[in-house]
């Protein structure tokens, strides 16, 4: 079954992404402007944390994980079927 969207955008949280230091960033790091849509995708098998979601472009280049702390709500919603979107809000130093 496809994942479904909200009827109207919600707005749920704001965060940084987790461990750009260890993906590949720099590769797309000048195409990452405020605005870029990014996805969302989830990770039950990582076996540092079974609610970890990762962050992709839409090319999937992998950028890091949504924190651990901030997971469990999204990533609940993503396996109850829920298509959860996101974007670059800023840019911070990394």
């Amino acid at each position: 079954m496809p994942a479904l969207p909200f009827s109207r955008d919600l707005f749920l949280l704001g965060t940084h992404v987790a461990g750009l230091a260890h993906y590949q960033v720099e590769s797309v790091r000048d195409a990452l402007v405020e605005g870029l849509p990014l996805l969302l995708q989830r990770e039950p098998g990582n076996e540092h944390d079974a609610l970890a979601i990762e962050v992709l472009t839409q090319g999937r280049t992998k950028l890091g994980y949504v924190p651990t702390n901030r997971n469990p709500v999204l990533a609940r919603l993503m396996d109850a079927g829920k298509l959860l979107t996101t974007e670059v809000v800023s840019i911070g130093i990394w």
